[in-house]
């Protein structure tokens, strides 16, 4: 099934980006064994066992000839959580909210 296969590569996908966190390990590991529940239950007669023993939620393993380094994965990661707090921040229904707030109110007191 393609969407078992597009489904771990987010995953994997997500777990690299993140390099490899321990949180980020665990909630991928959450949203894969749901997503195989939901499977199970629209397709009861299929075996997807195969499919969801292929991925690992283990820490990866990087040797310093092969893989970034440890400054260099700090680096990313700091740089990749400044991105998300700017996209939180700009597409945040709450904090726009607050931010319009003193300039037009909600509603007018009588």
């Amino acid at each position: 099934m393609e969407l078992v296969s597009d489904v771990q590569l987010m995953l994997k996908c997500s777990m690299q980006f993140y390099a490899f966190s321990y949180e980020v390990r665990s909630e991928a590991k959450k949203v894969h064994d749901l997503f195989f529940d939901i499977l199970k239950i629209a397709f009861p007669d299929t075996d997807f066992r195969e499919a969801r023993n292929s991925i690992s939620f283990s820490s990866s393993v990087t040797t310093p000839a092969s893989g970034p380094s440890s400054r260099q994965k700090l680096a990313g990661q700091s740089k990749s959580q400044k991105l998300v707090k700017n996209m939180d921040a700009e597409n945040s229904p709450f904090q726009k909210h607050i931010l319009e707030y003193p300039f037009k109110p909600l509603m007018t007191l009588r």
